[in-house]
């Protein structure tokens, strides 16, 4: 028998509590399955299959990552556990996945905290600059962080959410028709923004103009904004924002963001002992597999920006210490503030362990990491 789920949004309780119940089954069933063949004891048939949304392409870097967790679980429960999955917000659209996965129209998705930042003034913590570009150090610190913080893990399983694994997200890098090596050019220059790469631009004479991604193509094309920012290297490419602004650089800002992959809670907890062991191995293998994502589409996005003229730099020290002193330390004041309405007693504290578990991956575990645009700017001299 396999377990099938009906459209999103019309699913009833009972066919949810259904499918939960068959999902702690799954290992029992894969044990079984590894004493015989797929037909020996009469069970060998029966599937639990789970839905995914997400509102990436599974040929970015998050989606690839994605989708080896999606196989390899396939695989490890010999087929016992399948997920169908809806890419590029065919189900539910950027806005949605939180809400989906919480209310039961899905049980897996990539959650951006960025579409409800009230909802997440603790995993903003990601949007206080210049802490590195390192994506393994930022994986391993907020998914530390959220192992040992129970303020910073509530954030998200008091709304439903169990994270399998936070997903770095490489440095905002900006593109422009010419380029740029200093932060005086963005004086007075009009540059497409979010985020808190709006305030950046602000504090060195930057107008940054709210334009959607999609719309930032015609936007330079026809010359309303003179460059475009916030964006990382492998997300330009298939914007064709190479052919309009194709001199990339990194002011070296560092991080703006993450992703998160989630399950529900109500689908976590209703997992056997082992088949959650089975995940957890998988989240834990998690963030290798996405660097090997990232380094392909990002030399790949290279190779498109330099054959079609382009370059890829990154400002000297001299110049991001300008940015950084113009920008001074209002981002880290605004986050603390944000942490302790959230009740957070040390906010202080709670950056401590963050940045000091990042810096320990940075030159440990991580240590040969190299940032896609570092590599580009490398193939770019």
């Amino acid at each position: 028998m396999t377990m099938r789920t009906r459209g999103a949004g019309t699913r009833s309780g009972w066919a949810r509590r259904l499918r939960l119940a068959a999902v702690a089954t799954a290992l029992a069933l894969s044990a079984a399955a590894c004493g015989g063949s797929a037909g020996e004891g009469g069970s060998g048939d029966e599937v639990v299959q789970l839905q995914m949304a997400s509102f990436l392409s599974p040929s970015t870097a998050q989606g690839q990552a994605i989708s080896w967790w999606i196989d390899e679980l396939e695989k490890r429960t010999q087929g016992r556990v399948k997920v169908e999955t809806f890419w590029d917000a065919s189900l539910l659209g950027a806005q949605e996945v939180r809400d989906g996965v919480r209310d039961g129209r899905v049980e897996l998705g990539n959650v951006s905290y960025a579409y409800t930042p009230s909802d997440f003034p603790l995993t903003s913590i990601v949007e206080v600059p210049f802490l590195g570009d390192n994506i393994g150090a930022q994986m391993e610190a907020l998914n530390s962080l959220y192992a040992n913080d129970e303020a910073f893990r509530s954030e998200w399983e008091n709304q439903g959410l169990k994270v399998l694994s936070f997903i770095g997200v490489p440095p905002a890098l900006t593109g422009a028709k010419e380029r740029v090596t200093t932060v005086d050019w963005y004086r007075g220059k009009t540059v497409r923004a979010s985020g808190y790469f709006v305030k950046a631009l602000e504090a060195v004479g930057g107008n940054p103009a709210a334009i959607p991604v999609p719309e930032t193509y015609e936007a330079m094309r026809t010359g309303t904004v003179q460059a475009y920012g916030g964006l990382i290297l492998d997300v330009i490419t298939p914007l064709s924002l190479h052919e309009v602004g194709g001199h990339i650089h990194d002011p070296g800002l560092g991080h703006y963001a993450n992703s998160t992959w989630v399950i529900s809670t109500e689908t976590w907890n209703s997992l056997s002992p082992e088949l959650q062991k089975i995940i957890n191995e998988l989240n834990a293998e998690f963030p290798d597999q996405l660097i090997k994502a990232a380094e392909r589409t990002e030399d790949e996005a290279c190779t498109k920006i330099l054959e079609s003229g382009g370059s890829a730099s990154i400002f000297s020290p001299e110049q991001t210490q300008i940015w950084r002193e113009a920008i001074g330390d209002t981002p880290m004041k605004e986050w603390v503030e944000k942490a302790r309405k959230a009740g957070v007693a040390d906010p202080e504290a709670m950056y401590a362990q963050f940045k000091n578990t990042y810096d320990a991956a940075k030159t440990g575990k991580y240590a040969d990491y190299k940032s896609g645009i570092a590599r580009c700017a490398a193939r770019s001299q």
